[in-house]
């Protein structure tokens, strides 16, 4: 299935990088299943597409839940053809709860 969103459909962010990405179409969210980040090893991030113009992503640790404050978020805001993609609390820290995501402050 082809979804939107900010970053490019699940088949375009499958060309990039080798990660492999699934949509879950029960969590209505793109889930990274291979792929590796700032953390070391493996890493999970979901993509919560909220609307046209707004997407979280969140990073963890596999296992971590959702509710843990270990989590790295972003919100990515499109507003024409500017394109923003700003940090929970203004840094890249892995101290957020992705449940939170929508209430956090982003700069």
């Amino acid at each position: 299935m082809a979804v939107n969103n900010p970053v490019g459909t699940v088949e375009q962010l499958n060309d990039r990088k080798q990660i492999e990405f699934q949509w879950n179409a029960e969590a209505q969210r793109v889930i990274i299943v291979n792929g590796s980040g700032s953390l070391s090893g493996e890493v999970i991030r979901f993509v919560d597409k909220v609307d046209a113009t707004t997407s979280y992503i969140g990073q963890a640790t596999p296992g971590t839940l959702t509710s843990e404050s270990l989590w790295q978020v972003k919100k990515i805001t499109v507003a024409g053809a500017i394109t923003s993609v700003l940090y929970a609390d203004g840094n890249t820290l892995y101290d957020n709860e992705w449940d939170d995501r929508a209430s956090l402050s982003y700069s």
